[in-house]
């Protein structure tokens, strides 16, 4: 619990700390960060104990922490990207140079329609220019998301900003430099697409877990491209984007719940949220663990590895029938998907980004 509290001051620290070096125009961030810093205050007062808090609003409590972390998160990437930009050109870290990027530096963008280029990756942010339908940029090769839409950094007389990559297209340039691969069969997602539909998951985690994810997929029937869509727009809500494979909050809000299989002392804890669907319950590890040809009931925590914690998240999917809602295709459709994933809508919005998002990267 404090653990967490210690992240979200760094993350608010950090962020503040770019604040000197921005434009005037983007101070405005300023007054979120603050804004965070007093809503994280009021959770942290009441996890510990100075304010008065029923057993059941903890796990609402340390969800609404975890929601915080990442947004100060955000805003400490917007502002430290908006510090590389302000001066003659983009300095990336390190890491990001050695890492595939949506669109590589040079590729020259089309606008699609008219579209305006912002000075940070957010609508919030202040137009530097509109592009008329034809009117073309280059890439800087910087690549991201917020406010619900991927985000490229371009250049051009305007000196450098940044468009929804839902307006532009590619019709020239150097051909992007693709990721270390891992080998994927012909139709598997790729590095690149995970990224573009995760884009704060590293080169390396994606490397890692594009084998597992696409195996769980394939066990699942989860092969076109409006399942595919689903699927990863829900997985990348419940682990923010492939982070959390397990969940923050202790478990004890599942103790005694009956309903989930948890009937013995220390059940909530031993079988909480899990994987990067988060199974819960002692009754799902159990059910998941013998479909699966794995003793999850007995040792849990492998639910929270990469090797069963993506099969899991297919064997939920797949005894859910989940498919059948995703092929559907429409709004309705999907909001069956989270209904049966989440018990109800929770994070509806952000699971609808997620969903519109991957269909762009993925093509449907």
């Amino acid at each position: 619990m404090r653990g967490t509290g210690f992240v979200l001051i760094a993350l608010v620290l950090a962020a503040a700390l770019c604040i000197s070096a921005v434009s005037a125009a983007d101070l405005k961030l300023f007054d979120k960060i603050t804004s965070i810093v007093k809503k994280a205050d009021v959770i942290r007062r009441r996890l510990d104990g100075e304010e008065v808090l029923s057993e059941n609003n903890v796990n609402k409590s340390l969800k609404d922490l975890n929601i915080l972390i990442k947004k100060a998160q955000a805003i400490k990437n917007i502002l430290v990207e908006e510090q590389n930009v302000l001066a003659d050109g983009p300095v990336y870290p390190e890491e990001e140079v050695q890492s595939d990027s949506m669109i590589a530096a040079g590729v020259t963008l089309q606008a699609t329609t008219a579209v305006n280029v912002r000075s940070g990756a957010c609508t919030s942010f202040g137009v530097k220019r509109t592009l008329n339908a034809g009117e073309t940029v280059k890439s800087t090769g910087w690549s991201g998301s917020d406010c619900g839409h991927l985000w490229i950094g371009v250049s051009g007389s305007f000196g450098y900003g940044y468009v929804s990559s839902l307006y532009v297209k590619e019709v020239g340039g150097p051909s992007p430099t693709p990721s270390p691969p891992s080998p994927s069969p012909s139709g598997s997602l790729t590095v690149d697409q995970l990224r573009r539909v995760m884009p704060n998951l590293s080169v390396g985690k994606a490397n890692e877990y594009i084998g597992h994810l696409n195996n769980a997929m394939s066990w699942a029937s989860i092969t076109t491209c409006l399942r595919k869509s689903a699927f990863l727009a829900q997985l990348a809500h419940e682990s923010a984007q492939l982070y959390y494979f397990e969940e923050i909050a202790s478990g004890d809000a599942y103790e005694g719940r009956k309903d989930l299989g948890n009937i013995y002392p220390g059940d909530g804890r031993r079988y909480k949220g899990r994987g990067p669907i988060q199974l819960t319950g002692r009754a799902n590890y159990r059910a998941a663990g013998r479909d699966l040809g794995v003793d999850l009931e007995g040792n849990p925590t492998l639910a929270a590895t990469a090797q069963w914690g993506f099969k899991v998240a297919g064997w939920y999917w797949k005894t859910r029938s989940l498919n059948q809602f995703a092929d559907q295709g429409t709004q309705g459709g999907f909001d069956e998907v989270t209904r049966r994933i989440n018990g109800g809508y929770n994070g509806k919005a952000d699971r609808d980004n997620y969903w519109r998002r991957a269909r762009s990267v993925l093509g449907c």
